[in-house]
């Protein structure tokens, strides 16, 4: 038996859009959506699926984030416009040559995934002095746009990163890494009226509680107690913001099994602008739940609950 080899199917904004109205009976064989129909539908379909998010879809649209610390800093901004140090994905080094305060250049032992135009951050005992990589690092040597407030030895821990992370809609879940003993550590989720009720928020040490306000363009993160050394970065699994439908040829930001439910829930919504008749209405609907919650329970995360009780029978060992 042959088959294709290929699993790379995707289907367009458009592509939903045409399908959905082939479904209603709008469109005939080989026709298309004009303009005001694209338009409309696209409106329709993107309002869809940012509702959809409310439900907190999970697997595909959960990310991990690193957040790096900064002493005596309790709140900090996670949106793509932050002075922060937030990413989705950053690479570590260490320092192969001492240099000392005033030193232009670092000589790291890789410097592999390290960019021109990076941020970089060189460890100074439990500071971390933030900068930029200026130019293409040159056989393990990389040249800073400020240079050294301190004295850098060996081994000192380079964090460099490309890219800062969107703002996330939730946190889910987060630990704290411990850079010194290489360990990581739950971090508590709260309350926002725990963590206000907390009296002293600007105590020291190692970070084992945040509370997420994702406001509507800047997340805002609430940590305590700050930390004390700056080696330690936060990791977050976060649930992020689905991105919009905007030209026909985007593809949507779900994975394959979505497509259908995608199409077909659409059509429901289509179905009142179009004046489908109600037994053909509930006949769609039927078939949109039906596939939306398929798609839904394949992207739920198992959780196996084990519970633990006294032995009754008065029996011994």
């Amino acid at each position: 038996m042959a088959t294709s080899g290929s699993t790379n199917f995707a289907v367009t904004r458009d592509d939903i859009i045409n399908e959905a109205l082939e479904m209603l009976g709008v469109l005939g064989e080989g026709e298309i959506a004009n303009t005001n129909q694209i338009a409309s539908a696209s409106r329709t379909l993107n309002m869809m699926t940012k509702a959809w998010q409310a439900e907190g879809l999970n697997l595909f649209a959960i990310e991990r984030m690193y957040l790096f610390t900064e002493k005596a800093q309790e709140e900090y901004t996670l949106a793509s416009s932050t002075t922060d140090h937030v990413t989705t994905d950053f690479t570590e080094t260490t320092v192969s040559v001492a240099a000392v305060s005033g030193a232009s250049t670092i000589t790291v032992d890789s410097a592999t995934g390290i960019s021109d135009g990076d941020k970089i951050g060189i460890a100074q005992g439990t500071d971390v002095q933030w900068t930029t990589v200026n130019g293409t690092p040159v056989a393990n040597v990389i040249t800073l746009t400020a240079v050294l407030a301190d004295d850098v030895v060996v081994d000192a821990v380079v964090y460099a990163y490309t890219t800062t992370a969107d703002r996330p809609m939730k946190v889910m879940e987060s630990y704290i890494h411990l850079a010194s003993s290489n360990t990581d550590i739950p971090i508590g989720k709260v309350s926002r009226r725990y963590y206000n009720q907390l009296s002293v928020k600007d105590n020291v040490g190692i970070v084992n509680q945040f509370y997420y306000d994702p406001q509507v363009n800047t997340g805002k993160l609430f940590v305590w107690p700050t930390t004390d050394d700056e080696k330690n970065y936060i990791v977050m699994f976060v649930q992020r913001t689905l991105d919009d439908l905007d030209a026909g040829t985007d593809n949507p930001d779900f994975p394959q099994e979505w497509y259908l439910p995608l199409t077909l829930n659409l059509a429901v919504l289509l179905a009142t602008k179009y004046g489908l008749p109600a037994s053909e209405y509930r006949e769609i609907a039927s078939q949109a739940q039906a596939y939306y919650e398929m798609a839904r329970g394949f992207d739920e995360e198992l959780y196996v609950s084990v519970y633990m009780t006294p032995d009754q029978r008065g029996e011994g060992l």
